[in-house]
């Protein structure tokens, strides 16, 4: 692949920011999305602790953003997808922002992986019928349910990518779990 162009990132429902300090030290500016004003007052902390000044952070919902087409050379939305209500309007503004030759980043735990589950902490969590799930959930979580977290398997993410307005080719792979450590760290490296 082509070098990622380096002026604008953005970053979609980033949470507490875990991602800001990389991408800010790799792009010009970077743009800072969520929901919660909780959290984007969270990244601007973390961001302002370690003197990085090329975020911007914006309260919005992503499935309707308020930045113009066609702007940014990175989106990214990591852990995202699975908790919004719309996410074919949140993949379509994924690709409506992001410039022409940029990148639109889409991460997404697998509901039918035999690791458990990132949310819920259940191995085979797609596999499990749903009234075990729910009695499983409290004990796991420590919530009475799933409200706000739905998982997608393989297919279900791609379905919903090709679904997204306008079309766009997506490249849809798997990383296993652990891929930083065993590369490094095993006789496999």
């Amino acid at each position: 692949r082509p070098p990622m162009p380096s002026n604008l990132a953005i970053e979609l429902g980033g949470g507490d920011g875990q991602y800001l300090l990389g991408f800010a030290a790799k792009f010009q500016h970077v743009v800072f999305v969520d929901g919660s004003l909780v959290n984007v007052v969270l990244a601007r902390a973390l961001t302002r602790e370690d003197g990085v000044t090329n975020v911007s952070f914006l309260r919005a919902d992503i499935t309707e953003l308020p930045i113009r087409r066609s702007v940014a050379s990175m989106t990214h939305a990591n852990n995202v997808i699975e908790h919004v209500h719309q996410p074919h309007a949140m993949t379509g503004e994924c690709v409506r922002i992001t410039s022409a030759g940029g990148y639109s980043v889409v991460v997404s735990p697998n509901r039918n992986s035999i690791f458990p589950e990132p949310h819920f902490r259940l191995p085979l969590y797609g596999l499990i019928p749903r009234p075990l799930r729910l009695w499983l959930i409290p004990f796991t979580r420590g919530k009475r349910s799933e409200t706000g977290t739905n998982p997608l398997s393989l297919r279900g993410l791609r379905n919903t990518l090709e679904k997204a307005p306008p079309s766009r080719e997506w490249d849809v792979f798997v990383a296993p779990r652990g891929l930083v450590s065993t590369a490094r760290q095993t006789p496999i490296r």
